[in-house]
This record gives structure tokens, C-alpha cells and sequence, in this order.
């Protein structure tokens, strides 16, 4: 087992590093499940490349590690990185987030809900501070799950933006055996819910996703898991193509 998570990191590492400088403004874009268990802790990287209609690709990367000291609190810190591919790189933000379970899910499926609340702490002069809350969702049934994350976000302090900003990220998930799923992701964002952009202007996303996960062997181990995904743009003010990597562990 060990030498397998070892051999996948590797090759999840190998294609981050083959993607980002060849691909070389996006934000790291993530499904966050409501499910957790007290003790459980995780270690977590996002990488997405952008590749523009109008401009050069970008690049996004985010490193969270979480941990669960309660049966319905979870705590988080990320860091996020912006444009590593071409050199002019920036740390964007600090984070610490919240994730309260509201309900589980029973062991058959089900629903499960769970309140998310982040505070974005700006780590660059051109960035901003962001208070981000909002639902996370997650209906499952037999090898299908659908998750649904729905954000709101309210900036404070250096170059904050009038209006309460909203963004979504959807999942529609099936286990198709062997430890693999496939699926399909989508995700957009309004820069002021009270006061909308044209379609035209506004950035959504759409694209099929493979996900592989590597259960412990019985009750102890580590749980591994890649995501991967390709999302479309549906806008013209959405990047044509993006190109998401993620590694995880799960202890």
C-alpha cells in the first residue's frame, strides 16, 4: 500500500510540474465535502492553469492542511499562491476556515449538510481581505454523490470592492469501481449579487473530472486521493480552458 500512494504522489507531482510551466487571473477552484470524522486531519493541494482568450495563461495554487478536533468542527489554513508558471508569482491570501456540521448522512446515503466560514487575509498590496460563508451540500445516492458549495464573500479593508460578491462550485460524482470516479464539475462567480454583470462578463465553468482514491488497508493508513478535471469556459470573460490538479491525504 505504502509503495502505491508513493508511486501515485510521484506521478500527481511529476504531471503538476509538466502542466503549470508549459501552461504557464484564476483562483483555486475546489468541491469541498461536508463529511469529516473527529481526529481526522488532511493535507490538501490545488493547482489550476488558466489558459486566457485574451492574455497569457495564469496559474493558481493552494496548499490547505485541515484538522477535525470535534465530531462536528473542522479546522482549516490555507496559502494562495498566484502565477508560479511565469515567474511574477505573488502569495495572495492567508486563510483560516471553519466547517460546522449540521447533518450527516447516514451510512446508506443520504443528505448532509455543513456551514463554511473563511477569513481571507491579504498577503499582497493588489489583493484584498474576504470574509467567505456560505452552505455545503452533498446528496448522496448508491455510487452517485452531487455536492454543492454556495458562497458568499464581503471584502474589508485595502482595496475592497462595494457589493457582496457570490460564487458556486457544483459536483456530480459516480463511483465506477477499482477506486475511480468520474464526474463532472462546474463552477462561477458574480462580483456583486445585488448589482450583476452581463453573462458575457460574468466567469462560469463547466468540464469532466476523473477523481482516483486509495483507501487505508483496513482501520489504519493514510487515504490518498487525485483529482483532475478540465473546465471549459461558458463566458467570454471566462479563461477558454483550465486544467485542475489536486493531491490529497487523508490521516
Amino acid at each position: 500500500m505504502r509503495s502505491r500512494i508513493e508511486l501515485i504522489w510521484c506521478v500527481a507531482m511529476t504531471l503538476a510540474a509538466t502542466l503549470v510551466p508549459r501552461l504557464a487571473a484564476g483562483q483555486a477552484l475546489d468541491i469541498a465535502g461536508p463529511g469529516f470524522e473527529a481526529g481526522e486531519r488532511e493535507v490538501k493541494s490545488v493547482n489550476v492553469v488558466n489558459v486566457s482568450r485574451h492574455g497569457a495563461p495564469r496559474s493558481s495554487h493552494e496548499v490547505n492542511a485541515a484538522y477535525a478536533p470535534l465530531d462536528w468542527l473542522k479546522l482549516a489554513v490555507h496559502l494562495d499562491l498566484e502565477n508560479v508558471a511565469d515567474g511574477a508569482w505573488q502569495a495572495d491570501h492567508a486563510a483560516l476556515e471553519f466547517q460546522v456540521k449540521v447533518v450527516e448522512a447516514s451510512a446508506k446515503g443520504g443528505v448532509s449538510l455543513a456551514w463554511f466560514t473563511s477569513i481571507e487575509v491579504s498577503t499582497h498590496k493588489d489583493t484584498t481581505n474576504t470574509l467567505v460563508f456560505g452552505p455545503i451540500a452533498s446528496v448522496q445516492l448508491g455510487p452517485a454523490t452531487f455536492t454543492l458549495n454556495t458562497y458568499f464573500g464581503d471584502t474589508f479593508g485595502r482595496n475592497r470592492s462595494d457589493g457582496l460578491a457570490f460564487q458556486y462550485g457544483g459536483q456530480a460524482r459516480v463511483d465506477i469501481g477499482g477506486d475511480v470516479a468520474v464526474g463532472i464539475e462546474a463552477f462561477g462567480k458574480l462580483e456583486d449579487v445585488a448589482h450583476p454583470s452581463p453573462l458575457d462578463e460574468q466567469d462560469h465553468r463547466l468540464g469532466p473530472a476523473m477523481y482516483l482514491t486509495i483507501p487505508p488497508e483496513g482501520a489504519v493508513g493514510h487515504a490518498f486521493g487525485i483529482e483532475a478535471a478540465m473546465l471549459f469556459g461558458l463566458t467570454e470573460a471566462s479563461p477558454a480552458v483550465g486544467f485542475k490538479l489536486s493531491a490529497a491525504v487523508v490521516y
